[in-house]
């Protein structure tokens, strides 16, 4: 907030009123003032709903917990029941066949070592960032969602929405 935001805000009535010359400040003259004073006041209110508009996406940060605030503000704004977890970065294993003659393959049964394989998106080279978890009954907009979340995440930071 700046230092003094109180030097937006205005009472016209009471406006109209102290310009008023005295003889004038009947209910009928402040009336016919205010009617006169009226597209000024919906263009006084669009300002400050629009400033408070931005003084608040200013507030959003790339930071868990803001993101977090961004998300339940918008979509879960009773419960707050959407949360964001870290995603799990596995180390690929790279796989050869026996005749390449490489360090690491794959192991038959009587071998007993087990070996867990992971798909591409699962590895840290090609995995997300994080996961925004979404509760089950919530009703969202999962690409408006991901637009919010480009919108205020760093450009290089990827992530997936998990319904759970």
């Amino acid at each position: 907030m700046p230092l003094n935001s109180n030097i937006y805000l205005v009472n016209f009535k009471r406006l109209i009123v102290w310009l008023l010359p005295s003889p004038l400040r009947k209910a009928r003259h402040a009336a016919f003032a205010g009617a006169l004073v009226a597209p000024i006041v919906t263009l006084y209110n669009q300002f400050i709903s629009f400033r408070n508009t931005c003084i608040y996406r200013l507030t959003i940060t790339p930071q868990v917990f803001s993101l977090e605030k961004l998300l339940n503000d918008k979509y879960d704004i009773a419960d707050r029941r959407i949360f964001i977890r870290n995603a799990d970065e596995k180390d690929p294993l790279p796989l050869y066949m026996k005749s390449e003659e490489k360090p690491v393959a794959l192991y038959t049964k009587p071998e007993q070592v087990p070996v867990v394989l992971y798909t591409k998106a699962e590895t840290a080279q090609y995995g997300v960032d994080f996961i925004v978890v979404v509760p089950v009954g919530l009703a969202f907009n999962e690409t408006e969602m991901s637009s919010y979340l480009y919108l205020y995440c760093l450009p290089n930071m990827k992530f997936k929405i998990v319904t759970q």
